[in-house]
C-alpha cells in the first residue's frame, strides 16, 4: 500500500493502480478485510469504477467506521477534483470550487465567511 501510495503522490497514477489493484485482488480472496478496505480507499482515489465505491461504502457500514467514510467522502471528492469535475465535487461538499478558483478565495477563508482581499 505504501508504495502505491507512494507512487501517487510521485505523479505515478497508472503505476500506483496497478499495484493497489493486486492488493485489492489478493485482500479479497485472503477476506482480510481491513486490507480490502484500505486497498478501496486508494482504489476510489484512482478509479471511478462504481464496484469500488459499492465495497468500500458497504465495509465502511458495516464495521460503523466514520473516519474511513469520511477518507472515502473526500477521496472521491479529490478524484472528482483532479478531473476538473467541480459541479459534482462542489454538490458533495457544498463548496463551489469554481467560485473559489475564479475569484482568487481561500477556502479556509471561504469557511470564515472572509475572502482573501477582506483579509489583507
Amino acid at each position: 500500500m505504501q508504495k502505491a501510495s507512494v507512487k501517487l503522490h510521485l505523479g505515478d497514477a497508472a503505476s500506483a493502480l496497478e499495484i493497489v489493484r493486486d492488493i485489492y485482488d489478493e485482500s479479497v480472496r485472503t477476506s482480510n478485510s481491513i486490507v480490502e478496505l484500505e486497498s478501496l480507499l486508494l482504489l476510489t482515489r484512482l478509479s471511478d469504477q462504481p464496484a469500488y465505491w459499492d465495497a468500500a461504502g458497504r465495509i465502511v457500514n458495516e464495521r460503523v467506521w466514520f473516519g474511513k467514510k469520511r477518507m472515502l467522502d473526500f477521496g472521491r471528492i479529490e478524484y472528482l477534483l483532479d478531473r476538473g469535475n467541480n459541479a459534482e465535487a462542489a454538490s458533495l461538499t457544498g463548496v463551489d470550487f469554481l467560485g473559489v478558483e475564479n475569484d482568487g478565495e481561500d477556502l479556509e477563508l471561504r469557511g470564515c465567511g472572509l475572502s482573501r482581499r477582506e483579509c489583507a
